[in-house]
């Protein structure tokens, strides 16, 4: 979705955990296989950065996609565990932000009981940010965002 983004005009950051996704974003190489992927990453270069900083990425933006694996739990439900840590993370830098900021929770999360757990914890999470995000909203995610990019 990153690579996308910027192939639309938009500068990004993306933030990942794995300090190689993030040398191959930097060095214009594509950190996965994916049609098209590649190119349009070597393309977009000058808009298209990468961080391991959660926060410097944050305080650098006016939105935050969180886009984590959701793999399943024993019991079939989606777990929130790494929803909740990027969650944790954005919430701290968002803690230091003064502006408005937009969250949007891209992921195969469904509206169930898990989904409600996690709203309620992001209130916490939040807590009294200055930025007071006028918005988060949820979408479905399961795209190969640079081979459907085609189409938008």
């Amino acid at each position: 979705m990153a690579a996308v983004m910027a192939h639309k005009g938009h500068t990004v950051i993306g933030v990942d955990v794995k300090p190689a996704y993030v040398e191959a974003i930097q060095q214009g190489r594509s950190p996965v296989k994916e049609t098209g992927l590649a190119e349009m990453i070597q393309a977009n270069r000058a808009r298209l950065s990468a961080t391991l900083d959660c926060e410097e990425a944050v305080l650098a933006s006016d939105i935050t996609f969180i886009m984590v694996p959701t793999p399943s739990n024993p019991d079939g439900m989606f777990s929130m565990r790494y929803v909740l840590s990027a969650a944790e993370k954005i919430g701290a830098a968002l803690r230091k932000k003064t502006d408005w900021h937009l969250v949007t929770l891209s992921s195969t999360v469904m509206p169930d009981p898990r989904a409600a757990v996690f709203f309620r914890r992001w209130r916490r999470i939040q807590g009294r940010s200055p930025a007071r995000i006028s918005a988060f909203v949820t979408t479905r995610s399961s795209l190969r965002w640079a081979a459907s990019s085609a189409t938008c």
